[in-house]
């Protein structure tokens, strides 16, 4: 997408979009978030080390700006969130309601849109219930892992996992590449390079003149926010085995995981899974509810259900006008908003 063929409403949102705060993860735990978390944005774009309107683009795809917004432009089609048909398997459906009525304050850093947030809290309950009663209609089986003579599949096998394996699978397949460390874990890793005794070296003055500044900037990792209350030890292992089959558009790689590995680092991560009570079944009249809800409210733009396609969309991306007060990033009027952005 060239510069020149970005329409000028299309330029002022990208510029608001750049107001983001991005999710400090230095406390994961924390439930005072300040905006979705953005790994590309927050390492560079908050930064200023890329072109402000490639930052901009960065946030309107990760952001899935589009899926509601229509736009021709191919460098702004929406990332898309994760595929909800078997949800209530792999989640447990209290964390799903929860996350529904406050997205950000039930996972800190969720790229996910408030849009019940000018509702009262009666109503975000009433809507959150609904749409996880139709939730809860989208069963679907765990795909089979099979095992070989050589690395045999032990039955359930994801309730087989041992902590102490996962804790140190944890800090050596790649997971603590995105998130967070243990506090306090000593992994054993190479000596420091010639480029991390040069950086020690220089003042801070000399780093920016050398393009190093970059370099010695703390890197905010991923918030993993409460898996235990999110997760079942079912759905957090098969996730692990295969991050794709639940989120199709995620940034998680496949890290080829055996299954038994799987399992080892969700014990590690589930270590005090306490699984929260049964909820009653939902009525079909809450299912068709949540149902009409999932569509009125564009969730089926984003996810992926089993019956459902995207049917209703708001104004085009570049009709919008955001030199108005109020907007879908910001509103003064208790209008529906995705994201509260701090402009200033």
């Amino acid at each position: 997408m060239h510069m020149s063929q970005v329409p000028r409403t299309l330029v002022a949102l990208l510029f608001a979009l750049l107001g983001l705060r991005a999710v400090c993860a230095a406390d994961p735990e924390s439930t005072s978030a300040a905006g979705p978390f953005v790994a590309g944005f927050d390492r560079f774009g908050r930064h200023g080390e890329i072109e402000k309107i490639l930052a901009g683009t960065l946030l309107i795809s990760e952001l899935s700006c589009c899926a509601c917004h229509p736009s021709n432009e191919a460098a702004l089609a929406a990332k898309g969130g994760p595929r909800l048909a078997g949800v209530t398997g792999r989640i447990h459906a209290s964390w799903l309601e929860q996350f529904i009525a406050a997205p950000l304050q039930t996972k800190p850093g969720t790229t996910m849109p408030d849009l019940l947030g000018h509702r009262t809290e009666i109503e975000r309950a009433s809507i959150a219930h609904s749409i996880t009663a139709y939730l809860t209609s989208q069963e679907e089986p765990f795909p089979d892992v099979k095992g070989s003579g050589l690395l045999p599949v032990p039955h359930e096998f994801w309730d087989k996992g041992t902590a102490h394996r996962g804790q140190r699978l944890y800090h050596q397949v790649g997971c603590v590449a995105c998130h967070a460390p243990d506090i306090g874990y000593a992994a054993a890793g190479p000596s420091d390079s010639a480029l991390d005794r040069l950086l020690e070296a220089l003042e801070p003055e000399e780093l920016v003149e050398r393009g190093l500044a970059g370099a010695m900037r703390t890197v905010n990792s991923v918030p993993l926010s409460n898996l235990t209350a999110k997760y079942t030890r079912r759905g957090l292992t098969h996730f692990l085995l295969d991050p794709t089959q639940a989120r199709p558009a995620g940034r998680m790689p496949s890290l080829k995981l055996a299954p038994t590995e799987a399992a080892d680092i969700v014990a590690h991560l589930l270590d005090s899974q306490v699984n929260p009570p049964a909820g009653q079944s939902a009525t079909q009249a809450e299912i068709d509810r949540g149902r009409q809800l999932f569509i009125e409210l564009q969730c089926v733009n984003c996810h992926a259900t089993r019956d459902l396609k995207p049917m209703r969309f708001s104004k085009p991306l570049h009709e919008l006008d955001l030199t108005r007060t109020n907007h879908c990033l910001n509103s003064t009027t208790g209008s529906a908003v995705c994201y509260q952005i701090d402009d200033s």
